[in-house]
């Protein structure tokens, strides 16, 4: 028979806090909290589960999530679809743990990330960590490494980076080749405007 692989587990609903302090959201806007990821609860990633539309593709790194309810066509707000990666499931390489919000467990490799305006427009980043200058570099051409797809309803999204590509970046600027399979990480949704102070959902939660 077919062995059936089991889905990573569910992202807790009603989990939205404030990106500053981490107060609970008892109320937060639509299409922020997450429904569940392909990252297991310790950082892993799982790249045997497949996106929940399109396909899996050997040649990318994918790491997508689903939302409770979906991003709103009509909005006041920014919606920041963001990613760490560890990209060798080292905390010796990469910012240091800690440091970073989103990293308390993992050494942040890769941020990479797409924020989806009010009027419809996009910005997509990729930046890898330098340990020469101890700090992010930018990728200048991130959309040749890295996709972000939403599904017609923007109830889901996938990020793929290219594996090959990816790697290359990484040796280039951290001076190492990564091993992506060991790969663990977080992907998050943060919503902000200059009048509302952010709030966000990670997946998997920070420890």
């Amino acid at each position: 028979p077919t062995p059936t692989v089991q889905p990573p587990p569910p992202d807790p609903a009603d989990d939205v806090v404030q990106l500053i302090g981490g107060g609970a959201v008892p109320d937060p806007p639509a299409g922020v909290d997450i429904a569940g990821c392909n990252i297991e609860s310790d950082a892993r990633l799982r790249p045997d589960v497949p996106p929940p539309f399109g396909a899996a593709s050997p040649s990318a790194l994918q790491v997508w999530l689903t939302l409770e309810e979906p991003i709103p066509a009509e909005r006041t707000l920014d919606y920041h679809i963001l990613v760490a990666l560890d990209a060798d499931g080292s905390q010796a390489t990469g910012r240091p743990v800690g440091e970073g919000y989103i990293n308390p467990d993992i050494g942040q490799d890769v941020g990479a990330g797409y924020i989806l305006h009010p009027d419809g427009s996009a910005d997509l980043y990729l930046y890898i960590w330098s340990p020469a200058t101890g700090g992010w570099q930018e990728v200048e051409d991130a959309e040749t490494i890295v996709q972000a797809t939403f599904n017609e309803g923007k109830s889901a999204v996938v990020l793929s980076f290219d594996r090959e590509k990816l790697a290359q970046a990484i040796e280039s600027v951290a001076g190492f080749h990564p091993d992506l399979s060991a790969a663990r990480g977080r992907i998050g949704v943060i919503a902000s405007s200059q009048a509302e102070a952010a709030i966000v959902d990670f997946c998997p939660n920070r420890p």
